[in-house]
């Protein structure tokens, strides 16, 4: 195993355990960047969507490292995080 393949599973780790944190409601703090944010958001499904979203690109990750196709999976990356955006925006509204 090289450093970089070590790198990447320890990346995909971290990113996995973040979203254990926030589906079990103690990682609020990761999302809640402001005080007016309670009344606009539904925290619920916020951590929902945050989740999933760190979900997705672990496993990006983990694949982009096997099978070393780089633009696809940034490109898959940014449309996760862009839909997650937009679903935090929309759905995730109060």
């Amino acid at each position: 195993m090289n450093a970089d393949t070590v790198v990447m599973i320890i990346l995909s780790v971290v990113l996995v355990t973040m979203a254990i944190i926030l589906i079990l409601g103690k990682g609020d703090w990761m999302i809640n960047t402001l005080k007016p944010a309670r009344e606009l958001y539904n925290f619920p499904k916020l951590r929902i969507i945050n989740a999933a979203v760190l979900v997705i690109v672990a496993v990006m990750v983990s694949l982009m490292q096997l099978i070393g196709s780089e633009l696809l999976f940034a490109s898959i990356i940014l449309g996760a995080s862009i839909l997650g955006f937009v679903l935090m925006e929309t759905w995730g509204r109060r």
